[in-house]
């Protein structure tokens, strides 16, 4: 009875193993494509974000990627870098245009008010390296993304 009874396990366990290798495998594929679905997404938002568009689409690209639910480490360090750019980008020129629209205005700028506004551009001005920075690790990894997820 006792063999019968072991037998009867053994069976039951050469039945359900294939049946379990099979869904982790499957599972093991389906982790790959939604990997290489993220990553697709996420490197066609990046690839779209066009630094002369308008600033509120550029605002509003930028949100959304942010947004963009990113599972795998990798990606979201991607995303990050790319978003740490664009955004470095547009706030550089948001302040770069906010200093032109003063120095244009009738009445030439106070002496405090020049020194406020040269301390803006030096402001934009790194903040304009750093993002360039960013940009530039921004595409490296948006290659070897595009590379490992093919």
């Amino acid at each position: 009875m006792q063999k019968h009874r072991e037998t009867g396990h053994l069976v039951a366990l050469l039945i359900l193993l294939p049946g379990l290798f099979g869904l982790l495998a499957g599972q093991g594929c389906h982790s790959e494509k939604s990997a290489r679905d993220e990553a697709h997404e996420v490197l066609e938002r990046i690839a779209r974000l066009d630094p002369n568009a308008p600033l509120d689409v550029r605002r509003a690209a930028i949100e959304a990627i942010s947004a963009l639910p990113v599972t795998h480490e990798d990606l979201q360090g991607l995303r990050t870098v790319c978003l740490a750019a664009h955004r470095g980008l547009l706030e550089a020129e948001v302040t770069q245009a906010g200093v032109r629209t003063a120095l244009a205005s009738d009445a030439p700028p106070s002496q405090d008010a020049l020194a406020a506004l040269q301390a803006k551009m030096q402001q934009a001005a790194a903040t304009l390296a750093t993002a360039q920075t960013a940009l530039s690790t921004c595409e490296k990894l948006s290659r070897d993304a595009t590379v490992r997820y093919r």
